[in-house]
């Protein structure tokens, strides 16, 4: 089985976090190929049996290079029946702590 994990990642949290499913794929003897987004081509997509993608979280959403890439994915999409789909994602808060009153 090959897999590709694509993933986005600018603080390396979800970068980590796209290296242990690799690894965690790989014990069960998948052959795991492991891409920033801005790498990918739509060609791995094609030959990939299972997609994983990663993406920080940002206001609720995936990253725009994550949707940039299902986006363009339509050319192909007719190519993806059967293939298996997975997703994580990293999040943190951006609240800071309430200053003391004087």
């Amino acid at each position: 089985m090959k897999i590709l994990i694509v993933y986005d990642s600018k603080t390396g949290h979800t970068e980590k976090m796209a290296q242990s499913v690799a690894r965690g794929a790989e014990t069960v003897g998948a052959k795991v190929t492991l891409k920033r987004a801005e790498a990918v081509t739509l060609q791995e997509f094609q030959k990939a049996d299972g997609i994983i993608m990663g993406s920080p979280t940002y206001f609720g959403q995936m990253s725009s290079k994550l949707k940039h890439i299902i986006d363009d994915s339509i050319e192909v999409h007719t190519q993806m029946t059967g293939k298996v789909g997975a997703a994580f994602t990293s999040s943190a808060g951006t609240a800071q702590a309430p200053k003391p009153r004087s």
